[in-house]
């Protein structure tokens, strides 16, 4: 997986018989990953522009990576691209 910055991923492989392709602009550093237990052949994948738990420090003025604090009617965005393979 990509750390941090724009970049690709890709999940899968030839067993799977099917994969994925990610293309994530660097807003979108970090990635939740999820597998349900037990079920590999379900998962989710959750491009996100901050880390999990980024706001935990919030209240003490810590701001994790990723974090935007954005005034009323300022935006984030960027782009993501998924791709099917075989």
């Amino acid at each position: 997986m990509w750390a941090g910055g724009a970049g690709t991923a890709g999940l899968g492989g030839p067993e799977a018989g099917v994969g994925m392709v990610v293309q994530a602009d660097a807003v979108f550093g970090h990635r939740v990953v999820t597998v349900p237990r037990g079920n590999l052949d379900v998962f989710g994948l959750e491009p996100q522009s901050n880390a999990p738990c980024a706001f935990d420090g919030l209240e003490d003025g810590r701001l994790a990576p990723g974090v935007h604090i954005l005034s009323p009617g300022e935006s984030l965005s960027g782009n993501l691209r998924f791709s099917l393979t075989k």
